[in-house]
């Protein structure tokens, strides 16, 4: 029988190497494996996939009458509110009555989201200091770092919208739909008159008063870079 845990963060597309790691530290009993992952990050391809193999062979040692490593309802998360009943401020930060009343709901959402977000983490943050049981830690652990990582991900798209008057996700959606369209020859294309299309686009920006006109360039840029980070992954795909 696997371990729940494990079997998550394998399945998982987006997996954190700093998760895998302390799943590693749990499980694992490999001394000088640990002290060489301990080493490693998420952008190191050699440390993730030694990560990655370690865990898989911690599920294939773990016997049949070893219990699948759940916690349903571990006790000292009692005292941490759901985050939907996290009160929202009285005050939002850097934002008039006005202002507020001017955003779509998306943006609101986010708002309100990352609002919450923000003292539900520290609250976790708390309690796992205090947490005596290691397995107990551990979950704590992976919650704070999956809020947290959420909490920049949510600033991310809201400064998006800010500076460019769409919100990035958005974008992201429409782009992809155009740029899987079109053939091999018009993605290679494509892929050589972006960047000097980004250039000239930020050397007008250099010079334009803050106005309607200069947002529309923005939104081209944001346009832009979307679609030749897009390109490229499909041209990768094809290699």
């Amino acid at each position: 029988m696997a371990i729940a845990t494990i079997d998550k963060w394998l399945a998982d597309p987006q997996r954190k190497y700093d998760l895998g790691r302390q799943l590693y530290d749990l499980y694992g009993d490999n001394k000088l494996l640990k002290a060489l992952l301990a080493s490693g990050h998420d952008g190191s391809h050699y440390h993730f996939t030694r990560l990655n193999d370690a865990l898989k062979e911690v599920n294939l040692k773990v016997k049949p009458d070893v219990p699948n490593v759940q916690h349903p309802s571990i006790p000292t998360f009692k005292k941490i509110p759901k985050l939907e009943d996290i009160p929202l401020p009285s005050k939002r930060e850097n934002l008039t009555d006005a202002e507020w009343l001017k955003l779509p709901d998306t943006i609101k959402d986010l708002y309100n989201r990352v609002y919450r977000l923000h003292p539900h983490s520290q609250l976790l943050f708390n309690q796992c200091r205090i947490t005596e049981n290691k397995s107990d830690r551990l979950q704590l652990d992976l919650m704070i770092i999956r809020e947290r990582d959420e909490i920049n991900k949510i600033w991310k798209l809201i400064k998006d919208y800010h500076e460019n008057g769409v919100v990035k996700e958005k974008v992201e959606i429409k782009e992809k739909t155009k740029i899987d369209e079109l053939s091999i020859g018009e993605l290679i294309k494509l892929s050589k008159n972006l960047p000097t299309y980004l250039s000239k686009d930020r050397e007008k920006l250099k010079t334009m008063p803050d106005g309607q006109q200069k947002n529309k360039v923005l939104n081209r840029i944001m346009e832009r870079e979307v679609q030749f980070d897009l390109v490229k992954k499909r041209l990768e795909a094809n290699v």
